[in-house]
């Protein structure tokens, strides 16, 4: 979509941040409508897992970009955009405000920003990759692209196949391809906010919300994804979370070890976040909420509506 999007807001950090409650509340008050942004949350079926909100508080405030999706079929960044765009100018078109909240970067980038150059997804190629293990994966791309071997998730098989992918059909590596992103960012909202809690506080919270997960039926709910297809999406099936009891259900782990290997995973996947909204994002404020909501939604409905004086003075 063409245009800028100064009506909006962006809440976004790392996971288990509290971001999604905070967005539930600014929507509350300013009456505005949420779009999601999550690559997990798109899938319908995988709620606990992802920490979808509940039925109960998208009663309360409308919901986009959830639920879109089966979790045995395959969706993608332009799929977002296409979607996610119609959802915005439906929320305009009604007077409302979006509030754009979720940790996928690179979704909210491409939304904003526009994706990137690189070739489309081969399906013979990927068939012949996804049969490949974890370390014929690192040797293959190591071999065809050294330099974007330090520069890619070398224990994510998903990063690994799309790189090879990359690498193959375009002849140069993804660090060497032209910019996917173009530099104006006069597209972004201008009330941007990146929930950044103190590490003393997230990581426990981190560790209790995997055990929370697993109370309320993680097993129960990736049992049924997987009598439902997940198999047959390898983003899906990938998921920090349903990868680890995926491993249990078929009897190559113990569950005690699929619950501690999910909150290393989470732990690793948070610290990647926080550093890519660190490097990628335009300018924006960044608050450690540690618990009190109150004030962090104090600061952002002060913000944006001084920006919306500003905007119409």
């Amino acid at each position: 979509m063409d245009g800028s999007y100064p009506n909006s807001i962006i809440i976004t950090g790392p996971t288990g941040s509290g971001k999604s409650e905070l967005a539930i509340r600014i929507a509350t008050e300013l009456s505005g409508e949420i779009i999601s942004v999550d690559s997990m949350q798109v899938y319908k079926g995988m709620d606990v897992g992802t920490g979808k909100v509940t039925k109960v508080d998208q009663a309360k405030v409308p919901h986009h970009m959830i639920d879109v999706c089966p979790a045995k079929d395959e969706f993608d960044v332009a799929k977002f955009i296409s979607k996610a765009s119609e959802s915005y100018s439906d929320i305009r078109a009604r007077g409302k405000t979006a509030i754009f909240c979720g940790g996928t970067g690179l979704y909210l980038k491409a939304f904003f920003q526009g994706i990137g150059t690189a070739p489309p997804k081969d399906k013979a190629l990927r068939k012949e990759l996804e049969c490949l293990s974890l370390r014929e994966l690192q040797s293959r791309l190591k071999a065809i692209a050294p330099h974007a071997f330090g520069s890619v998730d070398v224990n994510n098989p998903r990063r690994l196949v799309r790189a090879i992918e990359i690498t193959t059909l375009s002849g140069q590596s993804p660090t060497e391809l032209k910019s996917p992103w173009n530099d104006n960012l006069s597209n972004w909202p201008k009330s941007v906010f990146i929930i950044n809690p103190d590490l003393e506080d997230h990581l426990p919270r981190m560790e209790r919300r995997v055990d929370k997960m697993i109370d309320q039926g993680l097993v129960d709910e990736t049992s049924t994804l997987l009598e439902d297809g997940i198999l047959n999406n390898p983003s899906a099936s990938q998921a920090i979370g349903y990868r680890q009891i995926i491993s249990y259900l078929q009897g190559q782990v113990a569950l005690e070890e699929a619950i501690e290997s999910i909150k290393i995973k989470t732990r690793q996947y948070a610290k990647r976040q926080r550093t890519w909204f660190r490097n990628q994002m335009p300018p924006s404020i960044e608050l450690s909420v540690s618990n009190n909501f109150k004030e962090a939604e104090g600061y952002i409905l002060d913000h944006y509506k001084a920006n919306q004086r500003n905007m119409a003075s």
